[in-house]
């Protein structure tokens, strides 16, 4: 019962909690949906100015008035901020229009507003939570409340609007007080259920569990009716019925031990007697069969093995015929790969001070192409100065102009020449613009001589590196080769002894197999006595003992 309440308790207040969140999603789904409403009606404002019909002022202003206006659910409202957290447009606190609002706090000291313009950056879920007084209730009293707020960048507006969540909370409450209303009598009438049910069956249960009690010990029942035609009455009944069999089987039990125990004596010490001799008898034959088993065993494997040694004998006569001439055929291409091997460490070492060669010349060539760069940097600085100087030069000219225009007829000849040198100024800029287009060609390509000579150089280095692993590698493998041709001699001259020596075994082998199969008879026919001879005894005994 009362694991049946903690279950009753708990699958209640994990629904109540599911059902308080479903509602709390659902509210905030539509005020998300509502907002988004309210930002379509201020991007169709802004799609107005665009489109040229109404100045961006006046939009704005008509986005503003009609955010304003916008009602839901009895007094839920909209309103306008900026990114910086200033006040746009609030509906029920005009006073707030204009002003600074990232300094806002709930009474909890939560700057609102500032996480509004957190809560619509990217990564963000839009939702912002603190407690903000509600139109029509006490203001001194703010409430907990869930806002929901969309970015409107084209003018850098954020639009928002929010939900109280006392109305859940209200609406939780009598769910959850309508859960408990019926819990409370789910329970009540279980728990009257259960105890009328435990009262009718636990006194029955009691008796019929001392009755198995009083069996297990041996004793007899007495005889006690019970009319119930439940389970409980069947049950009472069986039991019974298993103590009338249980006294019967006990009489039986103690005839039958009675009359089997002076026969069992009996029968006792005669079989005594005969096992006695029988187990003597037994070992001596089995004895004698183990020995004679084991002569036939030994003798066939004899046969067998000395067959084997003939047979392998003449196959190893052969294999080491052809070893021998493997063998030698082995040593002469040693020979030949010894001296392929030696020809393959000159050729390796040559290639590898081509390659020392190469990269000698390639740093040379680096070294150059980063000097012809420095060069270039230089010849730039330098333009850099002329071209200044040009500047210079005509702005002199040019003040030389105006001096000599003031001068009249007495700077004529002065103006002639100021306006050569401007026009000499000029040439000289384009020259140096021309001179430096080329130089910035010419260092792209020394930078680009200098990268491709940098991955040559490390291509070659890593060949230089290849060849001189080979070389190293040619080397242990001539070293290795000599040794392959001087143990193959050795190995031809030894095959040729082990060829003589397997012909002599070959021979002996053949006078041991007529031998083997001689003492394989012998010990066959032995066998087939013995195994006779006890079966004859053993017969005996067993009709002696029955």
């Amino acid at each position: 019962m009362a694991l049946a309440l903690v279950a009753f308790v708990a699958v209640s207040a994990v629904a109540l909690l599911d059902y308080r969140q479903v509602m709390l999603g659902d509210r905030m789904d539509k005020t998300r949906n509502v907002v988004e409403v309210a930002g379509s009606a201020v991007r169709g404002q802004y799609e107005r100015f665009q489109k040229g019909e109404i100045s961006e002022a006046e939009a704005k202003a008509a986005a503003i008035a009609q955010v304003k206006a916008l009602r839901y659910e009895g007094q839920n409202y909209f309103w306008i901020i900026d990114d910086q957290a200033q006040m746009i447009m609030h509906p029920f606190k005009p006073e707030l229009d204009g002003t600074e609002a990232a300094d806002i706090k709930d009474p909890n000291g939560v700057r609102l507003f500032s996480e509004m313009t957190v809560a619509v950056e990217p990564g963000h879920d839009g939702f912002v939570r603190y407690a903000w007084p509600k139109p029509g209730v006490d203001k001194t009293k703010p409430m907990a409340k869930i806002s929901y707020v969309s970015a409107i960048p084209e003018w850098k507006w954020i639009v928002g609007s929010g939900i109280y969540i006392d109305d859940v909370n209200t609406a939780f409450t009598a769910q959850m007080t309508k859960f408990g209303a019926i819990g409370l009598f789910t329970l009540l009438v279980l728990g009257g259920v259960s105890w009328i049910i435990a009262r009718d069956i636990r006194l029955p249960l009691a008796r019929i569990t001392q009755g198995l009690s009083a069996l297990a010990e041996g004793k007899d029942l007495p005889s006690q009716g019970d009319e119930r035609r439940d389970e409980i009455g069947a049950m009472m009944r069986s039991l019974q019925d298993l103590n009338a069999r249980l006294s019967d089987a006990r009489r039986l039990e103690e005839a039958q031990k009675s009359d089997a125990l002076a026969k069992l004596t009996q029968k006792a010490q005669l079989e005594a007697e005969i096992n006695a001799f029988k187990g003597t008898v037994g070992d001596i034959m089995g004895k004698l069969g183990g020995a004679t088993q084991d002569l036939k065993h030994a003798s066939d494997d004899m046969t067998h093995m000395v067959t084997s040694v003939n047979d392998k004998s003449r196959t190893v006569t052969a294999v080491t015929g052809e070893t021998s001439g493997n063998v030698q055929m082995v040593a002469a291409a040693a020979v030949e790969m010894s001296a392929s091997i030696r020809e393959i460490a000159s050729q390796t070492g040559s290639c590898s001070m081509a390659i020392r060669d190469v990269v000698e010349h390639m740093h040379k060539a680096s070294s150059t192409s980063q000097k012809l760069d420095e060069a270039t940097k230089r010849i730039v600085e330098i333009v850099d100065l002329i071209q200044s100087i040009t500047g210079q030069i005509n702005l002199l000219a040019l003040n030389a102009t105006i001096e000599s225009a003031r001068a009249g007829e007495a700077g004529k000849g002065f103006a002639v020449v100021a306006n050569e040198v401007k026009q000499l100024a000029t040439a000289t800029g384009r020259a140096t613009s021309e001179i430096t287009l080329n130089i910035d060609n010419i260092r792209e390509v020394s930078q680009d001589v200098i990268q491709v000579l940098h991955a040559i150089s490390r291509g070659v280095d890593t060949v230089d590196q290849i060849a001189v692993s080979i070389s190293s590698a040619v080397e242990e493998q001539s070293v290795v080769t000599a040794d392959i041709a001087a143990n193959m001699s050795t190995a031809s001259m030894n095959t040729d002894r082990i060829s003589h020596n397997v012909e002599d075994m070959s021979r002996a082998s053949d006078d041991a197999t007529v031998s083997a199969r001689k003492t394989s008879s012998s010990a066959h026919i032995l066998s087939e006595q013995t195994e006779h001879l006890k079966t004859e005894i053993l017969t005996f005994l067993d009709r002696v003992s029955a």
